[in-house]
């Protein structure tokens, strides 16, 4: 991606870089461009998108909505890159980005951005973070693990161990809930009164909703 980056800076230099085409297709044998399974499309897509937002990338378009044609042995990768199959079934990417839409939604005017100076302690080393804001004061805290969740060479998911990540807060939250976009757009679980809240960050994006204490209902 830095090569990517470095690439397109040459033409446009400091301007915002978008990113036109974006994503995976399902067709896991190797045709000279490797597929993934629709499971472990549900994970790199939302983590990609995260990656592109912290390297600065103002959009990315998702390549594409709707598989191309009916293709029911998948034998033709540029038939599979849909978030939706032929039949209008949504694969597990489209909740997944459905789900962390709705989470992260915030419309309206633009509003003055606060800070949070947190600290991550614990396996550390291949996780990824993003802190966002909405316009009402919370913030909302994107994790995964930089891991391969998918094997080329067998053609089947992987079962990434969950990372312990302990999340240490300035202040007292009266409210921490976590999210698995993933998996539905319901808290997994809240935890009241903290400032340390230890983590389980998994393979797939993690969401942490943090409200200040200005915030207690």
């Amino acid at each position: 991606m830095e090569r990517a980056i470095a690439e397109a800076q040459k033409v446009s230099g400091n301007k915002p870089i978008l990113v036109t085409e974006c994503g995976y297709h399902n067709r896991a044998e190797n045709q000279g461009h490797p597929g993934v399974t629709e499971a472990a499309e549900a994970k790199y897509l939302p983590r990609l998108l995260f990656v592109y937002f912290n390297r600065g990338m103002t959009k990315a378009y998702k390549y594409e909505l709707l598989d191309l044609k009916p293709d029911p042995g998948i034998t033709d990768l540029e038939r599979h890159f849909g978030l939706v199959r032929t039949n209008g079934s949504p694969k597990p990417s489209f909740y997944a980005l459905k789900n962390l839409l709705h989470l992260l939604a915030d419309s309206g005017p633009a509003a003055p951005a606060g800070s949070l100076t947190f600290q991550l302690s614990g396996a550390t080393s291949n996780v990824h973070h993003t802190l966002l804001q909405k316009r009402e004061g919370t913030f909302w805290l994107a994790l995964f693990q930089e891991a391969v969740s998918y094997d080329a060479k067998t053609r089947g998911d992987l079962e990434v161990p969950l990372q312990p990540v302990t999340l240490k807060l300035p202040w007292t939250s009266p409210g921490v809930r976590l999210y698995r976009p993933n998996r539905s757009s319901e808290p997994i679980e809240h935890i009241a009164g903290s400032s340390e809240v230890t983590l389980q960050v998994p393979d797939e994006v993690l969401l942490v909703e943090i409200k200040p204490p200005k915030q207690a209902n």
